[in-house]
């Protein structure tokens, strides 16, 4: 057992340096082509992430996305919504269509990735208990120090938020079941700033 745990550890740790390699490459061509924004690339890196993981995830039969699962959806909705109109009445400036769907797609590639697909390898090893719940959020969170590159200061901040978000995240797709669910609740999150 616990060489499948070892195993699985390392497949998900190495898909998620896979990951945040493929959207740094994608930050720093638009660094490098001079936009000023952060756009079209990396949301095509995104959307081509989460195609590949919601394939994998499909072939294998792993999402359980019930249906009648609304209430859960709300969960989520609910708070990204108020935080969208929120942000929208204090000045937020949609410069282009990017900035929303830039933000929507971290959220959407990063649950495909790192709660739909970490269940399902880590409940390959068994029930997901509270040491594999630690390990699929430190490995979110030190995903995250990718961020470095952006602000190597809040670069710690940003891991320690991401630690607390990623366990909070995992308990909530473990509780409900609902993809859509954690998805618009890390939009509505990551839609603060």
């Amino acid at each position: 057992m616990k060489q499948n745990l070892a195993k699985a550890a390392g497949v998900y740790a190495a898909g998620a340096i896979i990951f945040s390699a493929l959207i740094l490459s994608a930050y720093l061509a638009e660094v490098a082509l001079g936009m000023t924004e952060r756009g079209l690339p990396e949301t095509a890196v995104k959307l081509g992430l989460m195609l590949a993981v919601g394939s994998y995830l499909v072939k294998r039969k792993a999402l359980h996305e019930k249906r009648g699962n609304w209430q859960y959806v709300l969960l989520g909705l609910l708070p990204a919504a108020a935080l969208l109109i929120l942000r929208i009445a204090t000045g937020f400036h949609v410069k282009n269509v990017f900035d929303v769907i830039g933000i929507f797609t971290t959220a959407a590639s990063e649950e495909l990735y790192y709660r739909a697909f970490g269940t399902y390898i880590f409940s390959k090893c068994g029930q997901i208990n509270c040491g594999r719940l630690a390990l699929m959020a430190a490995i979110f969170a030190l995903a995250h120090l990718v961020n470095a590159v952006l602000d190597p200061v809040g670069a710690l901040v940003t891991v320690s938020i991401a630690l607390a978000l990623g366990t909070l995240l995992q308990i909530v797709y473990l509780k409900t079941n609902s993809l859509a669910a954690v998805i618009l609740l890390h939009f509505a999150v990551n839609m603060l700033g």
